[in-house]
């Protein structure tokens, strides 16, 4: 009868502590796929977020050697002896400066591929996105046109305000690193790379006002180009 009872009640504790190991078991499983989807949804925004300070790297050099020239600040050339070779030197620096600038376009196409492909047609990371690109389409313009580079914003009227104000892209740009940073990864990743006519509009819509508020009164014919969305 004693061997019965002390039966029982190994029994009885054996299997209450193999089920709170199963139990156990099963919450760890679900807590390591949620770490690892979370740990990988993260490594893809930093993945994008990568690629965008590749873009702002790349897009930085030929700005700056543009601007250079536009603004006559030679002192890069004194090594040449004659005017004929400067302004031969001037024309191959502006053409390699253009060549590096629509390079740079190129690694944000890349960004705004995958920006769709993780978080789908999220409305205001495509605004922020198209915001950036009608700025770029505007330098592009203005490097083709030998045109200066800097051009004001609201909070700017001076041409000395607007070169102080220069960084005001960048600071979209952080905007914009952030807002990948925080949205969500979407569940339903989409089937297509282009919006309906509907979203578009409502996305570049926002565009221009985010536009506006960093640069001014967006060129009228950016809006009507060929939108990258």
């Amino acid at each position: 009868m004693m061997f019965f009872l002390v039966s029982t009640e190994f029994w009885q504790g054996f299997w209450q502590g193999f089920f709170e190991l199963v139990a156990l078991g099963i919450v760890a499983y679900f807590v390591n796929v949620i770490y690892a989807r979370r740990t990988n949804t993260n490594q893809k925004k930093q993945e994008i977020i990568d690629e965008l300070d590749e873009f702002v790297i790349s897009l930085w050099k030929p700005r700056k050697i543009y601007t250079l020239l536009h603004d006559q600040k030679l002192d890069f050339l004194t090594h040449l002896s004659s005017q004929e070779s400067r302004t031969l030197e001037q024309f191959r620096l502006k053409t390699q400066a253009f060549n590096e600038f629509l390079d740079s376009i190129g690694r944000l196409r890349a960004v705004q591929i995958k920006i769709i492909t993780f978080f789908g047609f999220q409305i205001e990371l495509l605004a922020h996105f198209m915001a950036i690109w009608f700025y770029l389409k505007e330098v592009r313009r203005r490097m083709e046109h030998g045109e200066t580079l800097f051009f004001g914003s609201p909070r700017q009227t001076t041409e000395v305000e607007i070169r102080a104000g220069e960084d005001d892209l960048y600071v979209l740009i952080d905007k914009f690193r952030l807002l990948i940073a925080s949205t969500p990864k979407t569940n339903s990743p989409p089937l297509r790379l282009k919006t309906h006519p509907e979203e578009a509009k409502e996305v570049q819509r926002h565009a221009q006002e985010i536009y506006r508020s960093f640069f001014g009164e967006i060129p009228a014919e950016i809006p009507s180009a060929k939108a990258p969305i």
